[in-house]
Formats: C-alpha cells, structure tokens, sequence
C-alpha cells in the first residue's frame, strides 16, 4: 500500500469527522434562531419576510402523526381496518406514513374518523422556510 494514500485517507476522514461537528453546531444554532423567528413571525402576524438578498422566508405548517403509545395495537388495527387503512398497520404503523395520510386527507377536506383520532398522537407545528433566489441561492453578495 502506498503510504501516501494511507495518510490521504486519514486526513480525508478527520476533515469529514471536523465538518460533521462543524455542521452539527450549524444546525443546532438554526434550530435555535428558528425558534426564536417563529416566535416572531407570530407576534408580528406575518406569514413571509422577504431579505434584502432576495430570500424569502415564510412560515410552513409541518405535521406529525403517530400512534399513541398507550393504544391497544388491536384496537389500533381494528380502527383502522374498518376505515380501509389496513395497509398502513403492519406490526406498527410508520410515522411518515401516517403523517402523509393525515396531510392527504386534510388536502382532500375530508375528516379523521373518531376511532382512528382516538388511537393515535397529532400536532402540527409551524417551520421557518427559506426559498432561495438570485444571490441568495448561490450565496454571492
């Protein structure tokens, strides 16, 4: 083996591993000032704020749906059947899934059978979005 690859690929890992930390903390920051914007964005009662290098952020509902941990799987799986979404239910129901269907049947106006709501956990949330243009996608000043 040459030894310059070998070195290559040490350095090439400790560089990864760094710019994991690195991103880690980014994101545990955006997570931070997200809080904070969303918070402000309700105070303020807007929905979007443009930038003065052209992205706009905006406030987007997020929602999750999961099954409540102190439901009977059976009565889960009977809830469920009954309304023909026994595919969802396999051992367990998978959260996307679940959470897709919910944002699907919002989208189509209809409502969420009772028995189905009473078995599993909803909230929704707001997230502080960012579309990117012009300067702003690329980050150029």
């Amino acid at each position: 083996m040459k030894p310059e690859m070998i070195h290559r690929f040490i350095e090439l890992r400790r560089e990864r591993d760094r710019l994991k930390r690195e991103l880690s903390a980014v994101e545990a920051e955006a997570l931070a000032v997200e809080d904070v914007l969303r918070e402000e964005f309700v105070a303020a009662g807007v929905q979007r704020i443009g930038s003065d290098d052209g992205a706009t952020l905006f406030l987007a509902p997020e929602v999750r749906a999961s099954v409540s941990a102190q439901a009977d799987p059976s009565q889960v799986k009977a809830a469920f059947a009954e309304h023909g979404l026994g595919w969802m239910v396999k051992e367990t129901i998978h959260p996307s899934t679940l959470s897709s269907w919910v944002i699907e049947q919002r989208k189509s106006g209809q409502e969420i059978p009772p028995d189905v709501l009473g078995v599993i956990n909803l909230f929704e949330q707001h997230r502080v979005r960012v579309r990117l243009s012009g300067r702003a996608n690329n980050g150029e000043e």
